[in-house]
């Protein structure tokens, strides 16, 4: 990772990490099962941190002033670096009164995703550039906004035939011949059939860094990746 880039941990793998990455991201507060506030808030974290709240477990007549002063507790008793309201289901009134209520009380700056982002004044928290795509091309519809970004480096496979493109999670390595494309910062391999073709990308750990230097250059202010996939 390159410029302020944060791990996101769980609580698992803060506990048996030998040695803590410099910069942490705490995955991740949920939305309580039991309760109208939140579940699986950090007790520690270093100095700097982020703190993740996910919907994975979506609100269901939660209280938007107790998860907004249970955040904000956190936040000013781990001096965190800020929140990331990493709201990834369809868009609803009520993760928007809440995460307005986040904002208002939160000391440090919210990020929040796209579906969320367009009355936001804080940063805006966007998914990973795909191999397919530019930073340019990712990045345009928000500029002049703050950005954080989250970093991963999963493969595409693309088809393309007489109805269109496909898309598909590549997981395999390319098979050669290896070609790279500089305006993607990834590689890729390209297999021609009599009704289709299908081109293979995929980014290296080299590609990435260098597709997040052309980020941080770009506007992109800090970027987020899991521990698993990066440790």
């Amino acid at each position: 990772m390159v410029f302020p880039g944060y791990l996101a941990m769980t609580d698992y793998e803060l506990q048996h990490c030998a040695a803590l990455p410099c910069s942490v991201a705490w995955m991740a507060c949920y939305f309580s099962a039991y309760g109208w506030g939140l579940s699986n808030i950090p007790n520690t974290l270093p100095k700097n941190s982020l703190i993740l709240l996910t919907d994975q477990v979506p609100p269901q007549g939660h209280d938007p002033d107790m998860v907004a002063q249970q955040l904000s507790h956190a936040a000013k008793t781990l001096d965190a670096r800020g929140i990331i309201l990493d709201f990834q289901r369809e868009y609803t009134p009520e993760c928007l009164q809440i995460a307005q209520a986040i904002r208002k009380k939160l000391p440090c700056p919210v990020a929040i995703t796209p579906t969320y982002a367009k009355d936001w004044d804080g940063p805006v928290f966007l998914p990973p550039i795909p191999p397919e795509h530019s930073v340019k091309k990712h990045l345009t519809p928000w500029e002049n906004r703050e950005i954080w970004l989250e970093a991963d480096n999963q493969g595409s496979i693309l088809t393309v035939d007489h109805a269109g493109c496909t898309k598909e999670v590549l997981t395999e390595p390319l098979e050669e011949p290896i070609f790279y494309d500089e305006s993607l910062c990834c590689h890729y391999h390209i297999t021609l059939h009599s009704d289709r073709a299908e081109f293979y990308l995929m980014r290296t750990d080299e590609d990435l860094c260098n597709l997040l230097r052309n980020a941080e250059a770009s506007g992109v202010s800090l970027c987020v990746g899991l521990y698993q996939q990066f440790r």
